[in-house]
């Protein structure tokens, strides 16, 4: 049996009888990068990958703030950012109704749906009349649509291919539910950094810090991890690249192994 299979019995054993229930046909159960979370993914929808590590990594969360995710997914990333500073306040918001359910049964898991919640509705609509907050955090999805093939599973279609609103719409959203110094941050393909910087300027975000990530061959950037706020004359912090492929390494600061002490985040 490989080790990513016994990694699986394992969690599977562990869990009681009414948390089984949680895990449907099809769905394949994880450990969160072993920060003692388990997770729960459909790999016909989309599984955590690498940026959202990078990004969870890039986030700074802080005591007492509001968080917001926007298009939570499958609640992952939002789990992270949880046990990385547990004294904020956290919401993920998800449009499509299987992803918000799957992510739902995800604080169930672990419980923490009386810590966290998730509502299921359009980021565009309900975080500016819901807000305001002090973070707000998002993985969107990386391709406009009509440029590639859509898949025919509604939730993966969603999660690759702007189905459910564009770069320019999010920005807009996202500048409405801040507060006058929060922080809206985001991953985005590298080959797409004009339209974040011009959909920034339509919103009168400025850029607070700017991280690229590169390919494997460490060559040329893959990815970059924005922060932006309504502050205006901020002046950009350039952090030094990082590679994809050190995501493993980067989450061992934050989530290390369950089996270890886990060090409390200084989230101040």
């Amino acid at each position: 049996m490989k080790e990513r299979e016994r990694v699986r019995v394992a969690l599977w054993e562990s869990l009681t009888e009414e948390q089984r229930t949680l895990v449907r046909d099809g769905e394949k159960l994880d450990d969160l990068y072993r920060c003692g979370l388990k997770l729960i993914q459909q790999p016909r929808y989309f599984c955590i990958g690498s940026d959202a590590v990078l990004l969870a990594d890039f986030v700074r969360p802080r005591t007492g703030e509001r968080i917001l995710e926007a298009g939570c997914g499958n609640g992952a990333l939002l789990m992270l950012l949880y046990v990385k500073c547990p004294q904020g306040r956290y919401v993920g918001v998800e449009v499509m109704e299987n992803s918000a359910d799957l992510a739902y049964r995800n604080l169930r898991l672990n419980g923490l749906e009386e810590t966290l919640r998730v509502v299921r509705d359009d980021f565009r609509t309900w975080a500016p009349k819901n807000g305001p907050f002090d973070q707000i955090v998002c993985n969107p999805p990386y391709f406009p649509r009509g440029t590639c093939r859509v898949s025919k599973v509604p939730e993966r279609a969603a999660a690759r291919f702007e189905m459910n609103g564009t770069l320019a719409e999010f920005f807009t959203a996202a500048a409405a539910a801040l507060t006058p110094e929060g922080c809206f941050s985001l991953v985005v393909p590298a080959a797409r950094q004009r339209e974040v910087l011009e959909a920034a300027t339509a919103a009168r975000l400025f850029c607070q810090r700017r991280r690229s990530v590169l390919n494997l061959r460490e060559d040329a950037p893959l990815l970059d991890l924005w922060a932006f706020t309504p502050r205006r004359g901020t002046e950009t912090v350039i952090l030094p690249p990082i590679c994809i492929s050190r995501a493993d390494l980067v989450c061992k600061q934050h989530w290390p192994p369950a089996d270890d002490p886990l060090s409390p985040t200084d989230c101040r």
